[in-house]
Order: structure tokens, then C-alpha cells, then sequence
């Protein structure tokens, strides 16, 4: 099942004001940078789903903004990080690593079934040193160990 399969419609929207496709146009540029960032998508009004976050200007709802789904999440906040970096993340100094396993652990990306291992392979380092730093970073905080 698609996530769009899996969401209610929304009720017609009401037709667009004079002049919005311009109005929509310079959203949607404005915009699809930051969907791309998140994984999310811009819809157009009349694929608007309940799930979906309607973009509105002076009071009319012109898009929706779709976020994504869980899938792939952890992918999609590696490459985030890998793109801030500005290189790949197997060729940080281990410093930098540690502080990408802590901006992915305030991120909540360990809780995603099997992600130390992912991370592990995203920054060429065993899974036993990214619990490692895990683990220092939460004692640092006075959180609990991983």
C-alpha cells in the first residue's frame, strides 16, 4: 500500500483565486528545496490528503506539503548530515564523527531498527565504536548508556 493509498481524501478545496498560479508557482520554488531537504513533497490542491500540511496565503490554501514516511528516514538524515559536512562522512576525523553520532542520536535516529550499523557503515567505522561513542555522549549528558 502507497502512503497516499493509506491517507483520506480531503473534502474539494475551493477553487484557486485569480492570479494563483503565479502565487503557487513562487511557492513551489520557494519551497521544494526545503521538501527535497526533508524528503517530503509539494501536491498540488487537488491531491491534497488528510495527512498533509496545506500551504496557505492570505487565507486561501494554494499546496500541500506531504512529509514522508518512516522509510528510509535514516537515509535521508545521513545524507542531511553528509551535505552540512560538505564531504563524505567516511572522511571526517573522528572528532567529526562523534559529533555526528551525536547530532543523529538528538535526531532519534538510533531508534530505527538496525541503526548503529547503518551509521557504522555510513562513517567507515565498526559498529562496536559507534555504541562506543554512543555511550560517551550519553554519559556526558547523563542520559542513559546505548
Amino acid at each position: 500500500m502507497s502512503p497516499s493509498s493509506a491517507r483520506s481524501r480531503r473534502p474539494a478545496p475551493p477553487p484557486a483565486p485569480a492570479g494563483a498560479d503565479e502565487l503557487v508557482d513562487a511557492l513551489r520554488a520557494t519551497l521544494e528545496p526545503i521538501a527535497q531537504a526533508v524528503g517530503a513533497e509539494l501536491v498540488p490542491l487537488e491531491a491534497l490528503d488528510e495527512g498533509d500540511i496545506p500551504v496557505a496565503w492570505a487565507g486561501r490554501t494554494l499546496l500541500g506539503f506531504r512529509l514522508p514516511g518512516l522509510h528510509g528516514a535514516l537515509e535521508r538524515l545521513l545524507q542531511a548530515v553528509e551535505r552540512e559536512e560538505g564531504v563524505p562522512l567516511r572522511d571526517l576525523p573522528r572528532e567529526a564523527k562523534q559529533r555526528v553520532v551525536e547530532r543523529l542520536d538528538k535526531a532519534g535516529a538510533f531508534t530505527v531498527r538496525r541503526a548503529a550499523e547503518e551509521v557504522a557503515d555510513a562513517l567507515g567505522v565498526s559498529r562496536f565504536t559507534v555504541y562506543n561513542y554512543l555511550n560517551a555522549i550519553r554519559d556526558q549528558a547523563g542520559g542513559p548508556s546505548a
